[in-house]
C-alpha cells in the first residue's frame, strides 16, 4: 500500500517537472539549478541576426499600385537588389499654415508591398478569358489586322455575349506579353475610330471609397452624346 502511495507521488512529480526535464535533453546550454538556461550572455550572433534584417545598400524613392492611385511617397530600402523594407517619406513640401500637413502619408497595403513584390502567388504573366482568346486567335489569323480582328468580335452579338458571359467564371489562359499587348492596343484604337478619343478612360478603383464616384462617372458617360467618330488613316494589313 505505502509502495503504491509512493509511486502514485512520483508520478506526479515527474508529471510536474517533465518540461524541465525535456528541456535539458534539447538545449545546448549550460542549465541553472533551478532549470533556467541563459541565452545570449556575451553573444554577439541575435544582434547579427537582427541588423541583417534592416541592413540596406541604398535608398529608394517609390510608390505603390495596389488598388491605388499610386500618390504617396515612400522610402523603399534595398540590399543587394532585393527589397527589405520600406516606409513613409516625410518630405513632402509644405502646403501651408491653415491646412495639416500630408505627412505621414501612406497605407498598410504599401508597408507590406515587399511581400506581394516576393510573393509566390503573385501573378507574373497576362492571363486572358479563355471565351476571349480563342475568339481573338482566330479572327487574329483569318484577318491579318488585329483592329479588324477586334472590331468583328465586339461587332458581333453571338461572339460578344459569349465572352462576356464567361465573366466572373474563371477560365483565364496564360498568353504572352505580345499577344495581350497587340490586343489591348486593338481594342484601343478600334474604341478610337468609331467611337472617338474621348471614349477610352483609365482608371485605378480606390476599395470602399471609389464605387460612389466609379458609378457617377458611368453614369455621366452614358448620358454624353456620341463623340463623332475619328477620321481612320489605317490602312488593313
Amino acid at each position: 500500500m505505502e509502495k503504491d502511495q509512493n509511486a502514485r507521488q512520483r508520478r506526479a512529480a515527474d508529471a510536474q517537472s517533465w518540461p524541465l526535464a525535456a528541456r535539458r535533453l534539447l538545449t545546448h546550454r549550460e542549465v541553472s539549478a533551478d532549470g533556467r538556461a541563459v541565452f545570449g550572455a556575451n553573444d554577439g550572433k541575435w544582434e547579427g541576426f537582427y541588423r541583417d534584417r534592416w541592413a540596406h545598400d541604398k535608398v529608394v524613392r517609390s510608390t505603390h499600385g495596389v488598388n491605388c492611385t499610386g500618390s504617396c511617397s515612400w522610402m523603399v530600402y534595398v540590399k543587394d537588389g532585393i527589397i527589405t523594407w520600406e516606409h513613409q517619406a516625410t518630405d513632402y513640401p509644405s502646403i501651408g499654415t491653415d491646412c495639416p500637413e500630408y505627412e505621414p502619408r501612406g497605407c498598410p497595403r504599401e508597408a507590406s508591398f515587399s511581400w506581394y513584390t516576393y510573393s509566390p502567388s503573385r501573378v507574373r504573366h497576362p492571363y486572358v478569358r479563355g471565351a476571349l482568346l480563342k475568339l481573338w486567335r482566330e479572327a487574329r489569323r483569318r484577318l491579318g489586322d488585329p483592329v479588324a480582328a477586334w472590331a468583328e468580335i465586339t461587332g458581333d452579338p453571338a461572339k460578344a455575349r459569349s465572352y462576356k458571359r464567361a465573366r466572373g467564371k474563371g477560365g483565364l489562359v496564360r498568353a504572352d506579353w505580345d499577344e495581350v499587348s497587340e490586343l489591348m492596343a486593338a481594342a484601343h484604337v478600334h474604341t478610337i475610330e468609331k467611337y472617338g478619343p474621348d471614349r477610352v478612360a483609365g482608371f485605378s478603383p480606390i476599395p470602399a471609397r471609389t464605387p460612389p464616384r466609379s458609378a457617377r462617372w458611368r453614369t455621366a458617360a452614358r448620358s454624353m452624346p456620341p463623340a463623332a467618330p475619328a477620321a481612320s488613316g489605317r490602312t488593313a494589313a
